[in-house]
């Protein structure tokens, strides 16, 4: 590939340091190509992995973002020069298409099953919910169909789209649990997106009922999980930080022996990767998570993943008390079997091949 610019990654919905867009797919890249990321945060210029970093200004508002929030990114996009284009967001479909339309080679990267999350989104009306989520399936299945490339961060995503995509899972990177410190509390943890539909009122009782603090990483969804957090942290139960980097994440290795990750099985979550059972177990700590099928696949042989029944917050405690962390060899036999590196080599090779 040549140019200025090699490959320009999109998105405008998601932060710029993004767990699969930035630390996981443009740092990969940017080893062998000139990369470009195109986000709304207000952060520019090139980093020291080697990837240039562009704010684009997406309309503020749901409505607005969603009917004109891939102007921009197509313009910053056409600007660049760039032969290969990356978008990440259903919302930047239009662009897609147009950029396909002007020569560029289009990848197209599906986080998740959108017709299943929609059947959560508040914001759409509960009549019009089957017909907008049976539309959605439609449309991305026929727009995969148009473009060069389709990355899927699942087998079952994979399905949706007729199976023609490529599957590049989001397993932990390596080099990014190098310096973790040594030695486990008995306290649990969880990291990521706070809501109640990812479990938030089942682990604060989970941890109640172990006597354990719950120790919280990630930014608050709804009013109810913000509530319960509020309440843990008066009567110090909770902890909260907020969205910590990775790094800071590391350290809570030192107070927590275990891990939550106790979802609902609503919104796609069964036929989802979960990111956090893995990333625990890079760190040492032993997972707790709802019993879904499709993850216990995922992990046979691996005993230090404790599957409970779904919602039941004293099965959980019952786990987390008996949590001692995982030793320091066994983690490192893990993380070299659950890793992203793999999945970013197929990821490299697919590009190229564009």
């Amino acid at each position: 590939m040549k140019g200025k610019t090699d490959i320009c990654i999109m998105t405008s919905v998601h932060p710029r340091d993004d767990a699969r867009i930035y630390r996981r797919q443009a740092v990969t890249l940017a080893r062998s190509s000139s990369v470009l990321l195109l986000a709304p945060d207000k952060a520019e210029g090139r980093d020291a992995r080697g990837v240039l970093h562009k704010r684009v200004a997406v309309p503020k508002g749901r409505a607005a973002r969603i009917g004109m929030g891939w102007l921009p990114c197509l313009v910053a996009a056409l600007k660049s020069r760039a032969p290969v284009c990356i978008f990440h967001d259903p919302e930047l479909l239009p662009a897609g298409l147009l950029l396909k339309l002007w020569g560029r080679r289009v990848v197209m990267d599906l986080h998740e099953q959108l017709h299943l999350q929609i059947m959560t989104k508040p914001w759409i009306a509960e009549g019009i919910k089957p017909a907008v989520s049976r539309a959605a399936k439609g449309a991305v299945r026929l727009a995969a169909k148009v473009f060069d490339l389709v990355l899927t961060a699942t087998p079952a995503i994979n399905r949706d789209i007729g199976g023609g995509g490529l599957v590049v899972r989001n397993f932990p990177v390596a080099e990014e649990y190098a310096g973790l410190p040594t030695g486990a509390g008995r306290d649990t943890c969880y990291i990521g997106t706070v809501s109640v539909k990812r479990g938030s009122a089942v682990m604060a009782e989970a941890a109640r009922l172990a006597g354990v603090t719950l120790h919280i990483a990630g930014e608050v969804e709804d009013g109810a999980s913000k509530e319960i957090i509020a309440k843990g942290r008066r009567e110090g139960r909770i902890k909260y930080y907020g969205r910590l980097r990775s790094k800071e994440l590391l350290q809570l290795k030192k107070r927590c022996s275990s891990g939550l990750c106790l979802l609902s099985s609503a919104g796609g979550y069964p036929l989802s990767l979960p990111i956090k059972l893995f990333e625990y177990l890079a760190m040492g700590l032993e997972p707790v998570a709802t019993d879904i099928p499709y993850w216990r696949q995922l992990t046979q042989n691996c005993s230090e993943v404790h599957f409970v029944k779904e919602g039941d917050a004293a099965a959980a405690a019952e786990q987390i008390k008996g949590c001692i962390g995982i030793k320091e060899e066994r983690r490192r036999e893990l993380l070299k079997k659950f890793c992203w590196e793999g999945e970013g080599r197929r990821l490299t090779e697919a590009i190229k091949r564009l």
